[in-house]
């Protein structure tokens, strides 16, 4: 069942049209279920997708060109004006029965750069094990440490006083401990993956070190 509500619907429309993932807007909408991150990008894409058509089966599409490096909220609010005034970045299901097919090209999440589109899908897992298994060892169980780019925090804190913004003019508020950490959607979706493909338990952590897999002999290998 798709998580989001029609309470969710204006959030989800606003990150959406800014660049938003299907995940990260999930996570600023308070999405705690495991279940839903777990569905490929394709499903989520045309899940969201169906869930912000207007009733005229119009939706709102991603920013073509989305900040690359730094979020900047007045930036956002004018592309967003833009897009309601002008109409730009609708496109009518009527035209395409596939409305995922119509957007299978996506630009990068401005908010996780892409660590929740293809850095946790199952091609990108398999190839992960696939240089685990060819080190050699021998291992009965499997830690996971990742370390993220230190911009994500400002890119997060963006959206987080974007969304903030929004929702305190429909008297709602969204506290920092309301949005699900992006370490944790990570782990959600990534562990069962990992587990699968090797066959042993996975446990994770997040810290400020290259991505290690170390095999319960303390012996490890370090991907770059």
């Amino acid at each position: 069942m798709f998580p989001l509500t029609e309470e969710n619907k204006h959030v989800a429309q606003l990150l959406f049209s800014t660049g938003s993932c299907p995940r990260c807007i999930f996570r600023f909408c308070g999405v705690d279920l495991h279940a839903p991150y777990k569905l490929s990008y394709k499903e989520l894409l045309y899940e969201l997708q169906k869930f912000l058509e207007t009733e005229k089966g119009e939706l709102i599409l991603e920013v073509p060109n989305p900040p690359p490096k730094k979020i900047r909220l007045q930036e956002l609010e004018d592309r967003i004006n833009n897009l309601s005034q002008n109409g730009e970045g609708r496109v009518s299901s009527t035209e395409d029965g596939n409305i995922a097919s119509k957007t299978s090209n996506l630009n990068v999440c401005n908010v996780c750069l892409g660590i929740l589109q293809e850095f946790c899908e199952k091609e990108f897992i398999k190839k992960v094990c696939q240089k685990v298994e060819a080190s050699g060892f021998e291992f009965t169980n499997l830690v996971f440490s990742v370390s993220f780019p230190p911009q994500l925090s400002v890119r997060e804190h963006a959206a987080w006083l974007l969304v903030k913004q929004e929702m305190g003019k429909q008297n709602l508020s969204l506290g920092r401990n309301d949005i699900v950490q992006l370490k944790e959607a990570y782990k959600w979706i990534t562990h069962p993956l990992f587990s699968e493909e090797l066959g042993v338990p996975v446990d994770g952590k997040t810290c400020n070190m290259p991505r290690l897999f170390q095999a319960s002999q303390k012996q490890t290998v370090s991907i770059h």
